[in-house]
């Protein structure tokens, strides 16, 4: 059970795409066209929740997401939205509603299994205890993308949107990103990246990690 003050809807419109991992507790922008965007206006109108869940090889969809609050959407044409969103928590799909009279479908949700990602007991993020690889890679990272100012907020990041951070934006395999966006708690985040980005860096496998 999540905890009585934090609202987390039991059932959601749910959109669909193929893209970066959302994950909890970071902010992202995410371009929606057709149907997807149909759904995401209407969220935005009503109640501005939604869950954004990735479609993977021959379009069939995940059954984990990410409930997200809308915080901007932009219409950028006729068949396209651009949403700006806050992750809020990971969730499993349980089912689909079909409401009548209403063209869209609900995702009914669960939240249990990714209950970590709504714990405020998080560690503040200690820079002289993370991996420092990790530490580079982001800083690298941040300064190659132009980001320079958000250098100096690194240290006031809870130590798991740290490392939510670097799961959406570092760049890596499909197989490695779907991998680390299930993963709960923040050691087994911290240890799996430290090994796909090195491997990567280097040039080795890093399917050790898989078994």
């Amino acid at each position: 059970m999540h905890p009585p003050h934090i609202d987390l809807p039991p059932m959601l419109l749910a959109s669909y795409f193929a893209g970066m991992v959302i994950m909890p507790h970071c902010k992202c922008s995410v371009a929606l066209k057709g149907h997807q965007g149909e759904i995401a206006r209407h969220a935005y109108k009503t109640s501005r929740d939604l869950a954004l869940i990735q479609t993977k090889y021959e379009h069939k969809a995940y059954k984990k997401g990410c409930y997200v609050k809308i915080d901007e959407l932009e219409e950028v044409d006729d068949s396209i939205v651009r949403l700006k969103v806050t992750g809020i928590s990971r969730f499993t799909s349980t089912n689909i509603l079909k409401v009548q009279n209403f063209k869209h479908n609900f995702l009914e949700v669960e939240y249990d299994y990714f209950k970590n990602d709504y714990d405020e007991t998080k560690s503040i993020l200690n820079l002289e205890e993370i991996n420092p690889f990790l530490l580079n890679y982001m800083m690298a990272f941040l300064l190659d993308v132009g980001m320079h100012s958000e250098i100096n907020g690194i240290d006031n990041l809870s130590m798991d949107k740290f490392l939510n951070s670097l799961i959406m934006v570092m760049p890596m395999r499909d197989i490695e990103r779907d991998y680390l966006s299930e993963l709960t708690t923040t050691k087994e985040k911290e240890d799996a990246l430290s090994v796909i980005l090195r491997d990567n860096e280097i040039g080795l496998t890093s399917n050790q990690i898989f078994h």
